[in-house]
Parts: C-alpha cells; structure tokens; sequence
C-alpha cells in the first residue's frame, strides 16, 4: 500500500513468480517514491495549519524520509525538523537524501514514539506541527499515540494525519485489475492481524475525542499515479507482508504467487485511469 510503514524487512533478495525483490531496499524506494507522490498533499495539508518558516515540526515515523524535506522547505533555514523513526537503517536512508539536499535543520532520532523521553525530542520542540502518514493504523491504541503526540507540541499545535481507510475500491486502474483490490484487501488484513487499528481513518473523530485533541476537520485526497509504479509498488508491498500473510492464514503462498504474476501480467495493459490509495486527511489541536 502506497505510504505503509512495513516493519518486515530482509537483507537478502529473494524471488517470487518471476519477481525478484530485495525486500529492504524495495521497501526504501517505495516509501521514497510515495513520499514524492504525496509531497503536494502534504504541503498543502501543513500550510493549512499555518507552518511557515521559523517553525518547529516533527515528523513521526518518518521512515527513509516521509514528510521530512516538504517540512524543511516550510520551516526554511531559520525553523528546526525532527524525524522520529524506529529504523535505524530508514533513518540512514533519510540522513543520506537530507545531506543530499541541504537540509541541515533536520535531526533525527531513532526511537519509538511510546518509549522515547520528552527530553530526546524537547528541543527542538515542542514543535508548531506533528505530521503523521501511514501511522496510526499500526498502532494498537491509536487514541495513546494521539494522546502522545500532542504532548510534544506547543499549546495550540497542530497534528496532521494522512491515514488509508479500507474498503474504498481504491487504488483503481481502468480498465480494472482485481489482482489489485485482492492485494489491497490482504495489506489491510496483514495490519490488522499483527494487531493495528487498520480502519483507523473511520474512526477519527472518537480517536480525537479520546485522545484529548480537538478536531479542526478531515478532507479526502486521491492521488493520480503511473500505472507502472502503482503496480510494482503493490507487488513490493506484497513481497514485503507475505511472511506475516501467510503466517496468519491470510492467503496461500500459491495465492500469492499467483497475484505477483498477474500484477506483472497487468504491466503491459493499456489504460485510461490510474489513482493510487485514498487518503484521509485529519488535522487536529492540541
């Protein structure tokens, strides 16, 4: 699923229906990619919430490097980020492409959000914005991390949240692929099955409510994509969960492979629409 953290990684390649993969890498590009895909939202959504420069922001689960270089362009030389991940090797990936880019205000931290001490992230914060994608669903108590989160920021920051809901019929291609729902379908189980809140985006107004937040508004965006890179994107994500989908009795290694082949098959099609997840914006107070 385009922008989902997936914690299960490999170092060596492996190969599946005729796909080859090295799992870690692929999950990195993936991340990077979508994150470039995004990048529009996620600016659009953060100066909704009045981050300009000079501001603090922090960007939680940021992987190999989530929001993290729209909120170095916002808060500009003069404002400080935070990257809060709890993969060291995303967080190489993410120093690396920062560097790259010169963004030198940008710190990162390896660390969980539940277990890291207010002091390791207090300065630069407490921060203007909390910018979460992908988050929350992964969490077993969604409303605690909220709750958490809001514990970082100034009175009055915000918190924005860019969450996937299920059962939408997206990400759709037309002429339709059902190899691609069928892989949608399975990505939501796999979270819920190691224990997150897969359908949080349905629920963020008690999610809010619970956590202490007020919520300000929601809006849905859909992102147009390439058919190409929304299909190799979705056969990474399901190299990358097959361990825990099988594990879990989700789907056969047979049903798997069948779906990497026919998303492979589904790479020479012709098509007149291509739109990846749709996404929930939610943007809180604290």
């Amino acid at each position: 699923m385009i922008g989902s953290p997936d914690r299960e990684t490999m170092t060596e390649p492996t190969s599946h229906a005729g796909y080859v993969f090295d799992r870690q890498r692929g999950d990195h590009e993936r991340l990077i990619q979508s994150s470039e895909l995004l990048a529009p939202f996620t600016t659009e959504g953060c100066v909704r919430t009045g981050l300009a420069r000079g501001g603090r922001a922090i960007d939680i689960g940021c992987g190999p490097i989530g929001a993290l270089p729209v909120l170095a362009e916002l808060v500009g030389p003069e404002g400080r980020v935070l990257g809060l991940d709890a993969s060291g090797e995303a967080l190489g990936t993410a120093r690396a492409i920062l560097d790259e880019r010169g963004f030198k205000m940008v710190t990162l931290v390896e660390a969980e959000l539940a277990n890291v001490p207010t002091s390791d992230l207090c300065p630069p914060g407490p921060f203007d914005l909390a910018y979460v994608r992908r988050f929350l669903v992964h969490q077993a108590d969604p409303a605690a991390s909220l709750r958490r989160i809001a514990e970082l920021l100034r009175p009055g920051g915000r918190i924005v949240a860019h969450e996937i809901p299920p059962g939408t019929g997206y990400p759709s291609l037309t002429p339709r692929v059902p190899a691609l729902q069928r892989v949608d379908e399975l990505v939501h189980a796999a979270v819920h099955a190691r224990g997150g809140k897969y359908d949080a985006a349905h629920h963020f107004e008690a999610l809010c409510r619970d956590a202490g937040v007020r919520l300000l508004g929601q809006r849905g965006f859909l992102p147009a994509a390439q058919p190409v890179l929304l299909l190799e994107t979705f056969q990474a994500v399901l190299g990358s969960l097959r361990p825990v989908i099988v594990h879990h009795h989700l789907a056969t290694t047979g049903e798997i492979d069948d779906l990497l082949h026919q998303l492979e098959e589904a790479k020479q099609g012709k098509y007149v629409s291509c739109f990846a997840n749709l996404y929930i914006e939610v943007i809180a107070e604290a």
